[in-house]
Protein backbone atom coordinates (compact mmCIF):
# COMPACT_ATOMS: atom_id res chain seq x y z
CA UNK A 1 0.00 0.00 0.00
CA UNK A 2 1.09 3.23 -0.59
CA UNK A 3 -0.04 7.22 -0.68
CA UNK A 4 -1.02 8.64 -3.45
CA UNK A 5 0.90 11.88 -1.92
CA UNK A 6 3.74 12.82 0.16
CA UNK A 7 3.34 14.96 3.19
CA UNK A 8 7.43 14.45 3.90
CA UNK A 9 8.13 18.31 3.25
CA UNK A 10 5.42 18.88 5.68
CA UNK A 11 6.13 16.67 8.26
CA UNK A 12 9.83 17.63 7.92
CA UNK A 13 9.13 21.19 8.81
CA UNK A 14 7.00 19.79 11.56
CA UNK A 15 9.81 17.75 13.31
CA UNK A 16 12.65 20.25 12.59
CA UNK A 17 11.04 23.25 14.68
CA UNK A 18 8.29 22.51 16.13
CA UNK A 19 7.65 21.85 19.84
CA UNK A 20 4.69 19.61 21.04
CA UNK A 21 1.34 20.26 21.71
CA UNK A 22 -0.74 19.07 24.58
CA UNK A 23 -2.34 16.26 25.15
CA UNK A 24 -5.89 15.99 25.53
CA UNK A 25 -9.57 15.93 23.99
CA UNK A 26 -8.85 17.58 20.53
CA UNK A 27 -12.99 19.02 20.07
CA UNK A 28 -12.93 23.08 20.59
CA UNK A 29 -15.15 24.40 22.73
CA UNK A 30 -15.83 27.93 23.09
CA UNK A 31 -18.81 30.26 24.25
CA UNK A 32 -19.47 32.06 21.18
CA UNK A 33 -22.26 33.71 19.20
CA UNK A 34 -22.01 32.82 15.14
CA UNK A 35 -20.56 36.41 14.90
CA UNK A 36 -18.06 36.10 17.42
CA UNK A 37 -14.22 34.62 16.31
CA UNK A 38 -13.83 31.18 17.91
CA UNK A 39 -10.98 30.37 20.43
CA UNK A 40 -10.20 26.38 19.72
CA UNK A 41 -7.00 24.36 21.11
CA UNK A 42 -5.26 22.97 18.41
CA UNK A 43 -6.35 19.37 17.59
CA UNK A 44 -3.53 15.96 17.53
CA UNK A 45 -0.47 16.47 15.12
CA UNK A 46 -1.25 19.99 14.31
CA UNK A 47 1.82 22.23 15.63
CA UNK A 48 2.27 25.50 17.19
CA UNK A 49 4.74 28.16 16.33
CA UNK A 50 8.23 27.07 15.63
CA UNK A 51 10.48 27.71 17.81
CA UNK A 52 13.25 30.41 16.63
CA UNK A 53 16.72 28.63 15.10
CA UNK A 54 19.25 28.14 17.92
CA UNK A 55 23.02 29.51 16.54
CA UNK A 56 25.77 27.29 17.89
CA UNK A 57 26.67 27.35 21.44
CA UNK A 58 23.72 29.78 22.18
CA UNK A 59 22.31 28.53 25.52
CA UNK A 60 18.49 28.58 25.55
CA UNK A 61 17.54 30.25 28.84
CA UNK A 62 21.07 28.72 30.74
CA UNK A 63 20.24 25.25 29.84
CA UNK A 64 23.49 23.57 27.46
CA UNK A 65 22.15 21.13 25.16
CA UNK A 66 24.87 20.02 23.69
CA UNK A 67 26.19 18.75 27.69
CA UNK A 68 22.43 17.24 27.66
CA UNK A 69 22.51 15.26 24.26
CA UNK A 70 26.21 14.06 26.01
CA UNK A 71 24.19 12.38 29.02
CA UNK A 72 23.85 8.86 27.95
CA UNK A 73 25.68 7.25 24.61
CA UNK A 74 23.18 7.75 21.49
CA UNK A 75 22.88 3.78 20.77
CA UNK A 76 21.92 3.23 24.75
CA UNK A 77 18.68 1.55 24.94
CA UNK A 78 16.52 3.68 26.92
CA UNK A 79 13.15 1.11 26.17
CA UNK A 80 12.16 -1.78 25.19
CA UNK A 81 9.08 -3.47 23.67
CA UNK A 82 8.73 -6.43 21.91
CA UNK A 83 11.09 -6.42 18.82
CA UNK A 84 11.29 -2.51 18.92
CA UNK A 85 13.91 -0.22 21.19
CA UNK A 86 14.35 3.52 21.53
CA UNK A 87 17.21 4.20 21.94
CA UNK A 88 18.98 7.79 23.75
CA UNK A 89 18.97 9.30 20.30
CA UNK A 90 15.83 8.76 19.69
CA UNK A 91 14.28 9.65 23.08
CA UNK A 92 16.24 12.59 23.21
CA UNK A 93 14.40 14.24 20.31
CA UNK A 94 11.08 14.28 22.47
CA UNK A 95 12.71 15.58 25.69
CA UNK A 96 14.41 18.23 23.42
CA UNK A 97 11.10 19.46 22.24
CA UNK A 98 9.40 19.34 26.00
CA UNK A 99 12.59 21.68 27.21
CA UNK A 100 12.28 23.58 24.34
CA UNK A 101 8.59 24.47 24.86
CA UNK A 102 8.70 24.67 28.52
CA UNK A 103 11.44 27.61 28.03
CA UNK A 104 9.41 29.59 25.05
CA UNK A 105 7.08 30.21 27.62
CA UNK A 106 8.56 31.58 30.04
CA UNK A 107 11.38 34.49 30.82
CA UNK A 108 12.74 32.78 33.38
CA UNK A 109 14.97 30.49 34.60
CA UNK A 110 13.68 26.37 34.37
CA UNK A 111 12.88 25.33 38.03
CA UNK A 112 12.57 21.30 37.55
CA UNK A 113 12.10 20.93 41.36
CA UNK A 114 8.63 22.91 41.24
CA UNK A 115 5.43 21.05 41.81
CA UNK A 116 2.95 20.57 39.11
CA UNK A 117 -0.14 19.00 39.33
CA UNK A 118 -0.03 17.58 42.74
CA UNK A 119 2.92 16.06 43.72
CA UNK A 120 5.19 15.41 40.40
CA UNK A 121 7.81 18.06 39.97
CA UNK A 122 8.33 19.85 36.45
CA UNK A 123 11.26 17.07 35.87
CA UNK A 124 8.80 14.15 36.40
CA UNK A 125 6.15 15.61 33.82
CA UNK A 126 8.94 16.28 31.51
CA UNK A 127 10.45 12.96 31.58
CA UNK A 128 6.55 10.95 31.04
CA UNK A 129 5.55 13.21 28.77
CA UNK A 130 8.79 13.01 26.42
CA UNK A 131 8.37 8.89 27.55
CA UNK A 132 4.74 8.68 25.76
CA UNK A 133 5.51 10.81 22.58
CA UNK A 134 8.33 8.85 21.68
CA UNK A 135 7.04 5.29 22.67
CA UNK A 136 3.78 6.63 19.57
CA UNK A 137 6.34 5.30 17.60
CA UNK A 138 6.96 2.10 18.82
CA UNK A 139 3.50 1.60 18.71
CA UNK A 140 3.37 2.90 14.62
CA UNK A 141 5.97 0.09 14.33
CA UNK A 142 3.94 -2.39 15.99
CA UNK A 143 0.74 -1.64 14.31
CA UNK A 144 2.43 -1.86 10.82
CA UNK A 145 3.46 -4.93 11.69
CA UNK A 146 0.46 -6.43 13.08
CA UNK A 147 -1.30 -5.08 9.41
CA UNK A 148 1.09 -6.02 7.65
CA UNK A 149 2.45 -2.75 6.56
CA UNK A 150 5.73 -1.63 4.81
CA UNK A 151 7.19 1.16 2.93
CA UNK A 152 6.97 -0.13 -0.63
CA UNK A 153 9.80 0.99 -2.86
CA UNK A 154 7.75 3.60 -4.33
CA UNK A 155 6.96 5.38 -1.16
CA UNK A 156 10.71 5.24 -0.24
CA UNK A 157 11.43 6.67 -3.73
CA UNK A 158 8.44 9.64 -2.69
CA UNK A 159 10.25 9.95 0.70
CA UNK A 160 13.73 9.68 -0.44
CA UNK A 161 13.28 12.45 -3.01
CA UNK A 162 11.65 14.99 -0.25
CA UNK A 163 14.43 14.19 1.78
CA UNK A 164 16.92 14.83 -1.39
CA UNK A 165 14.67 18.04 -1.65
CA UNK A 166 15.31 18.99 1.85
CA UNK A 167 19.12 18.80 1.94
CA UNK A 168 19.27 21.02 -0.97
CA UNK A 169 17.04 23.74 0.32
CA UNK A 170 19.72 24.04 2.67
CA UNK A 171 22.72 23.30 0.61
CA UNK A 172 24.34 20.48 1.87
CA UNK A 173 23.22 17.17 3.72
CA UNK A 174 25.80 18.35 7.02
CA UNK A 175 24.30 21.63 6.79
CA UNK A 176 20.79 19.76 7.41
CA UNK A 177 22.32 17.50 10.38
CA UNK A 178 23.62 20.82 12.33
CA UNK A 179 20.27 22.32 12.13
CA UNK A 180 18.32 19.09 13.22
CA UNK A 181 20.65 19.05 16.44
CA UNK A 182 20.88 22.08 17.23
CA UNK A 183 17.14 23.35 16.36
CA UNK A 184 15.84 19.49 17.30
CA UNK A 185 17.71 17.74 19.58
CA UNK A 186 18.15 15.16 16.73
CA UNK A 187 21.55 13.48 16.78
CA UNK A 188 21.56 12.05 13.41
CA UNK A 189 20.42 12.10 9.92
CA UNK A 190 19.79 8.68 10.39
CA UNK A 191 17.81 9.30 13.48
CA UNK A 192 15.79 11.79 11.45
CA UNK A 193 15.57 9.34 8.85
CA UNK A 194 13.69 7.01 11.32
CA UNK A 195 11.19 9.17 12.70
CA UNK A 196 9.87 10.40 9.37
CA UNK A 197 9.60 7.04 8.03
CA UNK A 198 7.54 5.87 10.97
CA UNK A 199 5.27 9.42 10.35
CA UNK A 200 5.16 8.19 6.83
CA UNK A 201 4.09 4.84 8.40
CA UNK A 202 1.68 6.07 10.60
CA UNK A 203 0.07 7.48 7.71
CA UNK A 204 -0.22 4.17 5.88
CA UNK A 205 -1.72 2.69 9.08
CA UNK A 206 -4.53 5.50 8.87
CA UNK A 207 -5.44 4.88 5.31
CA UNK A 208 -5.52 1.07 5.91
CA UNK A 209 -8.20 1.74 8.84
CA UNK A 210 -10.41 4.33 7.24
CA UNK A 211 -9.56 5.34 3.78
CA UNK A 212 -7.38 8.04 2.07
CA UNK A 213 -8.32 10.96 4.43
CA UNK A 214 -10.52 8.76 6.55
CA UNK A 215 -13.44 8.49 3.97
CA UNK A 216 -14.12 5.01 4.65
CA UNK A 217 -14.82 5.94 8.20
CA UNK A 218 -18.45 4.34 8.73
CA UNK A 219 -22.20 6.95 9.20
CA UNK A 220 -22.51 5.29 12.18
CA UNK A 221 -19.70 5.98 13.94
CA UNK A 222 -19.34 9.25 13.02
CA UNK A 223 -23.29 9.87 13.90
CA UNK A 224 -22.54 8.18 17.17
CA UNK A 225 -19.04 10.59 17.51
CA UNK A 226 -21.52 13.74 17.11
CA UNK A 227 -24.20 12.41 19.05
CA UNK A 228 -21.95 12.04 22.21
CA UNK A 229 -20.08 15.58 21.54
CA UNK A 230 -23.50 17.13 20.62
CA UNK A 231 -23.26 18.88 17.66
CA UNK A 232 -25.52 19.97 15.70
CA UNK A 233 -26.58 21.63 11.66
CA UNK A 234 -28.02 25.00 11.11
CA UNK A 235 -28.63 28.00 9.36
CA UNK A 236 -30.01 31.02 10.50
CA UNK A 237 -31.24 34.56 9.17
CA UNK A 238 -29.96 36.67 12.03
CA UNK A 239 -31.32 40.38 12.60
CA UNK A 240 -28.60 42.53 14.30
CA UNK A 241 -30.01 44.43 17.12
CA UNK A 242 -28.80 48.29 17.66
CA UNK A 243 -29.52 50.82 20.04
CA UNK A 244 -32.13 52.99 18.38
CA UNK A 245 -34.13 50.69 16.29
CA UNK A 246 -37.04 50.74 18.42
CA UNK A 247 -37.86 46.94 17.55
CA UNK A 248 -37.20 47.33 13.91
CA UNK A 249 -35.04 44.41 14.19
CA UNK A 250 -37.49 42.43 16.09
CA UNK A 251 -40.47 43.43 13.28
CA UNK A 252 -38.61 42.46 10.43
CA UNK A 253 -37.57 38.96 11.71
CA UNK A 254 -41.10 38.12 12.41
CA UNK A 255 -41.95 38.97 8.51
CA UNK A 256 -39.63 36.84 7.86
CA UNK A 257 -40.60 33.86 9.72
CA UNK A 258 -44.02 34.93 8.01
CA UNK A 259 -42.84 34.30 4.55
CA UNK A 260 -41.07 31.27 5.58
CA UNK A 261 -43.22 29.10 7.93
CA UNK A 262 -45.55 28.47 4.74
CA UNK A 263 -42.49 27.23 2.62
CA UNK A 264 -41.25 24.65 5.10
CA UNK A 265 -42.76 21.85 3.98
CA UNK A 266 -42.24 22.96 0.05
CA UNK A 267 -39.04 20.53 -1.56
CA UNK A 268 -37.21 23.51 -2.80
CA UNK A 269 -37.61 24.93 1.36
CA UNK A 270 -33.44 25.07 1.45
CA UNK A 271 -33.17 26.85 -1.53
CA UNK A 272 -35.98 29.40 -0.21
CA UNK A 273 -34.35 29.74 3.01
CA UNK A 274 -30.78 30.48 1.80
CA UNK A 275 -32.32 33.20 -0.79
CA UNK A 276 -34.00 34.70 2.45
CA UNK A 277 -30.68 34.33 4.23
CA UNK A 278 -28.63 35.80 1.83
CA UNK A 279 -31.27 38.93 0.90
CA UNK A 280 -32.04 39.66 4.69
CA UNK A 281 -29.25 38.06 7.02
CA UNK A 282 -26.95 40.22 8.49
CA UNK A 283 -23.97 37.58 10.39
CA UNK A 284 -20.98 38.11 8.48
CA UNK A 285 -20.25 34.35 8.66
CA UNK A 286 -23.40 33.14 6.75
CA UNK A 287 -22.78 35.31 4.26
CA UNK A 288 -19.68 34.33 3.73
CA UNK A 289 -18.05 30.74 5.02
CA UNK A 290 -19.37 29.32 6.42
CA UNK A 291 -23.00 29.13 5.36
CA UNK A 292 -24.08 26.20 7.41
CA UNK A 293 -22.78 26.09 10.99
CA UNK A 294 -21.57 22.68 12.30
CA UNK A 295 -21.20 23.60 16.28
CA UNK A 296 -21.26 21.76 19.26
CA UNK A 297 -24.17 23.03 22.02
CA UNK A 298 -21.43 24.85 23.82
CA UNK A 299 -20.32 27.05 21.11
CA UNK A 300 -23.10 29.27 20.66
CA UNK A 301 -24.81 31.64 23.21
CA UNK A 302 -27.15 29.41 25.42
CA UNK A 303 -30.31 30.42 23.61
CA UNK A 304 -29.15 29.80 20.24
CA UNK A 305 -28.00 26.26 21.09
CA UNK A 306 -31.16 25.77 22.87
CA UNK A 307 -33.68 26.43 20.46
CA UNK A 308 -31.45 24.33 17.77
CA UNK A 309 -31.90 21.52 19.85
CA UNK A 310 -35.71 21.69 20.52
CA UNK A 311 -35.68 21.22 16.39
CA UNK A 312 -36.19 18.67 14.16
CA UNK A 313 -34.08 18.53 11.00
CA UNK A 314 -35.76 20.32 8.57
CA UNK A 315 -38.09 22.55 10.84
CA UNK A 316 -36.87 25.99 11.10
CA UNK A 317 -37.93 28.33 15.10
CA UNK A 318 -39.58 31.22 16.01
CA UNK A 319 -37.45 34.17 16.14
CA UNK A 320 -34.76 33.36 19.07
CA UNK A 321 -33.52 36.41 20.82
CA UNK A 322 -29.80 36.38 21.93
CA UNK A 323 -27.84 39.52 23.32
CA UNK A 324 -26.16 39.47 19.26
CA UNK A 325 -30.17 40.02 17.55
CA UNK A 326 -32.94 38.01 16.18
CA UNK A 327 -32.50 34.67 14.75
CA UNK A 328 -34.54 32.25 12.62
CA UNK A 329 -32.66 28.92 12.50
CA UNK A 330 -33.08 26.35 10.29
CA UNK A 331 -31.68 22.75 11.65
CA UNK A 332 -30.50 20.38 9.12
CA UNK A 333 -29.18 17.26 8.97
CA UNK A 334 -25.43 16.39 10.49
CA UNK A 335 -22.74 16.50 7.56
CA UNK A 336 -20.26 13.97 8.66
CA UNK A 337 -18.08 15.50 5.94
CA UNK A 338 -18.33 19.38 6.59
CA UNK A 339 -15.45 20.95 9.07
CA UNK A 340 -16.55 22.01 12.30
CA UNK A 341 -17.36 25.45 12.65
CA UNK A 342 -15.33 25.89 15.63
CA UNK A 343 -12.42 23.90 13.60
CA UNK A 344 -12.70 26.26 10.09
CA UNK A 345 -12.42 29.66 11.95
CA UNK A 346 -9.03 28.45 13.34
CA UNK A 347 -7.82 26.98 10.31
CA UNK A 348 -7.62 23.46 11.21
CA UNK A 349 -9.60 21.81 8.03
CA UNK A 350 -10.57 18.56 9.58
CA UNK A 351 -14.20 17.03 8.77
CA UNK A 352 -16.30 15.95 11.16
CA UNK A 353 -15.81 12.24 9.88
CA UNK A 354 -11.70 12.92 10.51
CA UNK A 355 -11.97 13.85 13.62
CA UNK A 356 -14.88 10.85 14.52
CA UNK A 357 -11.41 8.64 13.10
CA UNK A 358 -9.29 10.21 15.10
CA UNK A 359 -10.47 9.21 17.90
CA UNK A 360 -10.79 6.02 17.05
CA UNK A 361 -7.29 5.73 15.94
CA UNK A 362 -6.26 6.76 19.86
CA UNK A 363 -8.28 4.13 21.25
CA UNK A 364 -6.68 1.88 18.03
CA UNK A 365 -2.84 3.10 19.47
CA UNK A 366 -3.82 2.36 23.05
CA UNK A 367 -5.05 -0.91 22.80
CA UNK A 368 -1.30 -1.64 20.72
CA UNK A 369 0.11 -0.01 23.50
CA UNK A 370 -1.74 -2.32 25.92
CA UNK A 371 -0.40 -5.67 23.77
CA UNK A 372 3.46 -4.28 23.62
CA UNK A 373 5.64 -5.45 26.73
CA UNK A 374 6.95 -2.70 27.71
CA UNK A 375 10.55 -2.51 29.46
CA UNK A 376 12.28 0.54 30.69
CA UNK A 377 15.98 -0.38 31.28
CA UNK A 378 18.25 0.47 33.93
CA UNK A 379 19.95 3.88 31.95
CA UNK A 380 15.95 4.87 31.37
CA UNK A 381 15.98 4.83 34.87
CA UNK A 382 18.65 6.55 35.90
CA UNK A 383 17.69 9.52 34.03
CA UNK A 384 17.71 12.86 36.03
CA UNK A 385 15.85 15.74 34.02
CA UNK A 386 17.63 18.08 35.87
CA UNK A 387 20.89 17.16 35.97
CA UNK A 388 20.94 16.89 32.38
CA UNK A 389 19.14 19.68 31.44
CA UNK A 390 21.02 21.88 34.16
CA UNK A 391 21.45 25.53 33.98
CA UNK A 392 24.91 27.12 33.06
CA UNK A 393 26.53 28.66 35.86
CA UNK A 394 25.47 32.23 35.42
Amino acid sequence: MKLKRSPVLILCIIILFAAFVGCGDSDAVIDADPTEEPVVEAPPDIAPDPPLPVEPGEHIHGIDFDAAIAAFAPDTVMIKADDFSLTWADLYVFLFRSVINITQNTNEDVVWSASYDGDDTLAELVLEYSTEEALLYLIYAYGAKALGITLSPDDLEMLNADIDSLIDMHGSKEELERLLLENSGVYSFEVFQRLIELEFIRELIKNELYGEESMDFPDERVADYAERNDYMMAKHILRLKTEDDDGAALSESENILKKLKPKTGDNNFDEIFNEMMLEHGEDPGSLSFPEVYLFQYSDMVAPFSEACEALEPGEISDVVETEYGYHIIYRLPVDYDLIPYAFANAGYFLSLRQLAASEDFETVLQDWRDELDIVFTPEYDSIDIATIFALCEH
